[in-house]
């Protein structure tokens, strides 16, 4: 009995040991498969990488070449090349900041990509330059392409800025490396659309029927303060070009609000806190710098950013005061508020039922030209002048 007991107890420690040598082995194995599955997805991440754009998702300049290579050997007939340029990407970066200009880069990566067949190849080769390969695509398909992509990016809402594209095209010619001068070809092209986009659109123009959109201005009141500012200009004395100045920079003078954070722009002024004020106190610079954009508009950026300057130097964005503001900014800044005190308006309930005549008075002197708040009123009660 003694010895059967001890053979089964060796068994058993037998068993027992192989048992743990097995689940050793078989956790070694679990571990190994999961090495090799975190090696797999690392080369698959580092591929990803090597082979994308990291901002917009696009190819990269070294994938796209790769590709041009590969259908120049296969000799892949036909096939397009399409040189596009983002329009206005420097502006938008110096003007409105790199983050915003990366929201359009990304807005035309995704817009590119929504309208573009599968086959296609579009890799981001440089700062605002993309580059698309079609393969066997003729030249409708790709009239067509550019067409609803052009179009996409004009009725486009998801980025705060207006996005536009230029882009020109080249069928390829792989023989004896010609596809090299088609390529320079294609840019001259994208380079002639751009101007033409250029002449054809404003972005000042844009960026105001967006802020109507989103309704950051309103053009009732814009119209009302243009219409008083060429009566009051008149019986200033002023000449009608100069008239004309303040006239466009009042219509003009919120096209800053674009770059204000819906955050900070809540329907009640009265809930603002000093964050959504500082953000809100740069849209005179934003503005400013959008004007000197086009040759019609550089005259009034100067009055669009001294348009928020008070008399006693507690305006904003420079602090100027009396004199130093520009007489055009002063003409401006009073006459806009006038036409905001006089209208009533659910984002000023508290100002519809105070006296604009008295309220005008009170402020000459702080906020306002002492003299010309006189003038304005004298041309009130002598032309019985409403808004």
């Amino acid at each position: 009995f003694e010895a059967a007991a001890e053979m089964v107890n060796n068994i058993a420690v037998q068993l027992s040991e192989l048992g743990y040598r097995n689940y050793l082995q078989k956790e070694q194995l679990r571990e190994k498969e999961a090495s090799e599955k975190r090696l797999e997805k690392e080369k698959d991440r580092f591929g990803y990488i090597a082979n994308h754009d990291a901002l917009t998702g696009l190819r990269s300049r070294a994938y796209f070449d790769e590709k041009i290579q590969e259908f120049c050997a296969k000799n892949v007939q036909p096939c397009t090349y399409i040189a596009c340029d983002v329009n206005n990407l420097k502006y938008t970066n110096d003007i409105f900041g790199h983050d915003k200009g990366d929201m359009v880069l990304k807005a035309v990566a995704r817009i590119l990509k929504e309208e573009a067949k599968d086959s296609y190849v579009i890799g981001r080769c440089g700062g605002d330059e993309i580059n698309i390969l079609l393969p066997g695509a003729d030249e409708s398909e790709t009239r067509d392409y550019i067409r609803r992509v052009q179009q996409h990016c004009k009725n486009d809402r998801e980025c705060v800025i207006p996005v536009s594209v230029a882009m020109g095209y080249s069928k390829l010619n792989w023989n004896d490396n010609v596809y090299q001068e088609n390529i320079i070809q294609a840019d001259e092209n994208m380079y002639k659309n751009k101007r033409k986009i250029k002449k054809m659109r404003n972005l000042i123009e844009e960026i105001y029927i967006r802020l109507i959109e989103k309704n950051y201005v309103n053009e009732n009141l814009i119209d009302k303060t243009v219409e008083i500012i060429r009566a009051f200009g008149k019986y200033l004395g002023l000449n009608e070009k100069r008239i004309e100045r303040i006239a466009l920079a009042a219509r003009i003078s919120d096209i800053g609000m674009i770059a204000i954070p819906e955050s900070a722009f809540k329907n009640n002024l009265t809930e603002y806190n000093q964050g959504d004020r500082d953000e809100l106190d740069k849209h005179t610079i934003i503005g400013s710098e959008l004007a000197k954009m086009y040759p019609n508009t550089q005259r009034s950026a100067k009055i669009i950013l001294q348009s928020h300057e008070a008399w006693d130097g507690q305006g904003y964005p420079s602090h100027l005061a009396g004199e130093n503001i520009l007489f055009e900014a002063r003409v401006l800044y009073l006459l806009n508020m006038y036409v905001v005190w006089a209208t009533k308006s659910d984002r000023l309930i508290e100002h519809n039922e105070i006296d604009v005549i008295v309220h005008m008075k009170q402020r000459a002197g702080s906020q306002f030209d002492p003299k010309l708040v006189e003038e304005f009123l004298n041309f009130l009660e002598k032309t019985k002048y409403k808004v």
